[in-house]
């Protein structure tokens, strides 16, 4: 009887420690975060040429679980969830670098120094780490870029033209890829490699975790 009576407490309590201090999975809401097995995002291969013919590798589509975990990274602070989305960016890192017999550098696009402040992290920096794959900061922000979410492809080109510039640093040698979140129109990674193969870089291609679906101009 005090065994029966010990285990249903110990339940309870266990049950109520995880109402107290675990938090609830960004999709589902289920207290198994922050994210659940169920929702956690699987891989799934996305490929697309960007102007310029740039090659621009993801590891997932955007959809309706992806975006919650990628927007719980990047709008609401919960760093957790970028161990869920590292296999996406390794799947896409893979396929990237597939048949490159040269040590590629990753570099990731510079956000601007306002969302900096803001978060207090860069999201693709904390994507990279958890994936475990180095990187090298060889692009800063050097005009004012406005929030590109309600901007449409032309605009969104206009926006981060010239945007960027090369750091001051250390020479790297090789091929390099660009990384990103999320791609949407490609502006912002079509810009970045403009940058560095202006500085003479050998961009070898770019990477995400997400793809969105492509967005036509405002005229069409």
């Amino acid at each position: 009887m005090v065994r029966e009576h010990m285990t249903a407490w110990q339940r309870a309590w266990q049950q109520a420690l995880a109402l107290v201090f675990s938090s609830p999975c960004v999709v589902c809401g289920d207290l198994t975060g922050p994210v659940c097995d169920a929702c956690a995002p699987v891989p799934l291969l996305q490929r697309r040429r960007l102007d310029g013919g740039l090659m621009c590798v993801s590891g997932a589509a955007w959809g309706d679980e992806t975006a919650s975990v990628m927007l719980a990274l990047k709008e609401d602070g919960v760093t957790r969830v970028a161990r869920d989305l590292a296999p996406l960016l390794l799947t896409a890192h893979g396929s990237a670098i597939a048949g490159s017999t040269a040590r590629v550098t990753l570099i990731p696009v510079p956000t601007r120094p306002a969302a900096d402040r803001r978060r207090g992290y860069r999201p693709v920096e904390v994507l990279l780490r958890a994936a475990g794959l180095p990187f090298r900061r060889a692009l800063r922000v050097t005009s004012a870029v406005r929030d590109q979410r309600e901007l449409g492809r032309d605009e969104r080109a206009r926006n981060t033209q010239g945007a960027f510039a090369v750091r001051r640093t250390a020479p790297i040698l090789g091929p390099v890829i660009v990384v990103d979140d999320v791609v949407t129109t490609g502006a912002t990674l079509v810009n970045s490699a403009r940058t560095l193969t202006s500085a003479g870089f050998d961009v070898l291609a770019s990477m995400t975790v997400l793809s969105t679906p492509r967005r036509l101009p405002l005229n069409s």
